[in-house]
């Protein structure tokens, strides 16, 4: 599972049943910081939580959007810019590094040592409203 070996995963975990595969998302954002030492990812889930917090509910929220940090990158690259719609994101831990691949309407690979939830929250989104 994707989300398993990132720090701070606990409230993501909590929000599904079982957590959905990052496929034909939205990524808001992919921000370089640090000098070139941190990559920020932001991205709506794929579907909204099964569990949310009351306070979600209570605002009408319908979309989950998740920013996590990768540290200490080892590579970087980004293929070609275009809307960050209808992508598949795959983060993959393997042999101590967080495997990142993006394909879609944006292409970029990254390799990290550490990835970390940074945040987790609910929002109303106008274009899932039914």
């Amino acid at each position: 599972m994707w989300y398993l070996n990132l720090e701070n995963n606990l409230f993501l975990t909590n929000l599904y049943n079982e957590v959905p595969e990052l496929k034909n998302i939205k990524i808001e954002k992919i921000n370089i910081a640090d000098g070139g030492r941190k990559v920020t990812l932001c991205f709506d889930m794929p579907s909204y939580a099964e569990n949310p917090p009351q306070k979600w509910v209570d605002l009408g929220n319908n979309t989950v959007w998740v920013e996590i940090d990768f540290y200490e990158i080892i590579e970087l690259e980004i293929k070609s810019m275009k809307t960050m719609v209808n992508c598949d994101l795959d983060i993959k831990y393997v042999e101590n590094s967080f495997i990142i691949n993006i394909t879609g309407t944006v292409n970029a690979s990254i390799k990290a040592e550490y990835g970390y939830f940074q945040k987790v929250e609910g929002y109303i989104n106008s274009l899932n409203i039914d």
